[in-house]
Formats: structure tokens, sequence, C-alpha cells
């Protein structure tokens, strides 16, 4: 896997909030394994939230997604978490234009990858008795592109008396 045509090219989506602290982390994983094990990977940086959006009106703009515009040019992704802002946040029609419901949609980005281990510090503290969390390390797998975050239909509709109810298959 050493020639450019087997090139791993790798979105790196900050986020906003804790985002670019998680992505950093990652990045440092990723030049670890092309460094140490030779893999042959290419890290692209974009941005996604309200610095794109500031300065181009998208929340995830089509000159940060990848050289072909569309970000399909990337073999994976590593997004980073979308958070709260000190500023006002963009207009939801432009976070809906560029969400990561529809990123994750596009790309078949089917997975959320959890991994919990149990931190001896913080083991008083924890509501379970520190011997069931002693030793514990185990990967929550959550799916992302179905049921409740794609159902059709979905909604709000006002009732006959005027009360509106949400409903999503």
């Amino acid at each position: 896997m050493n020639s450019l045509s087997n090139m791993i090219k790798v979105a790196v989506v900050g986020g906003e909030g804790i985002g670019p602290e998680v992505t950093a982390q990652a990045h440092r994983i990723l030049n670890w394994f092309a460094v140490k094990r030779n893999v042959p990977v290419v890290l692209r940086e974009a941005q996604y939230g309200l610095i794109p959006y500031l300065a181009t009106g998208k929340v995830f703009a089509r000159g940060h997604r990848g050289s072909d515009g569309r970000g399909r040019r990337h073999s994976l992704g590593r997004d980073g978490r979308s958070g709260r802002r000190k500023r006002s946040p963009p207009p939801p029609a432009a976070r809906k234009a560029g969400s990561l419901l529809s990123m994750r949609s596009k790309y078949d980005l089917y997975a959320n990858l959890r991994p919990i281990r149990a931190n001896p510090v913080l083991a008083e503290s924890a509501p379970l008795k520190a011997r069931v969390l002693r030793d514990v390390d185990f990967v929550i797998i959550r799916e992302l592109t179905s049921g409740i975050y794609f159902g059709e239909p979905r909604g709000i509709e006002t009732l006959a008396d005027g009360q509106r109810r949400g409903f999503n298959t």
C-alpha cells in the first residue's frame, strides 16, 4: 500500500466545542500510523459550523469539502463534536443545508464508536460500586443512518383543536 493510487485520503472535520480537541488527537494518531507503520495517508483539514458560516454563509462550505468540492475524494472522514458557541448560531436553514445528518447519509458514515474505560480515580464518585467498575473496557457502537435519524414521514402537524403534535417514524 505504498503507491499513490492506494493513498488513503482523510477529511478531518474539527467541528465546534470540543471537536477541535478531539480531532487533534485523532490527527496525532493517524500521523503516528503514517510514520511508524508506513500507512499512506493524506490528511486534509475541513471546518464545520460557525467559522465557515461567517466566512461563506454555509456551515460546511463547498470549498472545505474536498478537492472536487463535494467531499467525494476522501476515503474516510473523522469529525469532532459540534457544540455551543459564544456567538449566535447560524440560522436553522443554513444548519440543515450542511447538517451532520446529511453528511452521514451521503457518505454512508453508519457508526459512532464510543469507547468506555473506567477511570480508577473516579471509582468512588461513580453510581456503580468500585468493584463493578474495575477493569471495565468496552465499546458502544451506535448506528447513525436510519431509524429516528432518517425516519419518514416526520414533521409537526396541527390538530383540529389547534394543538401541535410532532411525529417521527
